[in-house]
């Protein structure tokens, strides 16, 4: 299968597993990033929410470019806003946290970009493979030879 349809599970995979992790370790996310416990939080449930969305795209046979644009503009704007927080945490914020805020900047802003350049792809769903090619051959030899 072409990787160009995986985006949308490595969208709602990773949106929804960050934002549990953070979740459930938010005090000492807080502790060892040096930010808002709080903030921690929010970034938690807005991951988990981005996740859902890509995951409700994920289920649909066919994608209007309306929700996918609307997925794109979101990443690109949280993207964007990871590198707004680093800047106004930089007091704050230790290496660890900085590095978060980054990588999770770097990361979706990829996902916006690859989104965007192959937003044909993810219109539809990809063609289900057969579910077993080498009994399905031998069904096929079957029926030519009787």
């Amino acid at each position: 299968m072409n990787w160009r349809y995986k985006l949308l599970h490595m969208d709602s995979l990773g949106g929804l597993s960050v934002g549990l992790l953070m979740l459930l370790l938010n005090y000492w996310l807080s502790v060892w990033y040096g930010l808002p416990r709080g903030f921690i939080v929010f970034m938690a449930l807005v991951n988990i929410a981005y996740g859902c969305y890509s995951f409700s795209l994920l289920m649909r046979t066919k994608r209007p470019l309306s929700l996918i644009k609307v997925l794109v503009i979101a990443n690109l704007g949280w993207a964007l806003l990871c590198v707004l927080w680093v800047v106004i945490f930089a007091q704050t914020s230790t290496f660890l946290g900085t590095l978060h805020l980054l990588g999770e900047g770097v990361f979706v802003g990829g996902l916006a970009y690859l989104e965007w350049r192959n937003r044909e792809f993810l219109l539809t769903r990809p063609p289900s493979p057969a579910k077993n090619p080498v009994a399905d051959s031998h069904q096929r030899f079957d029926n030519k030879t009787s």
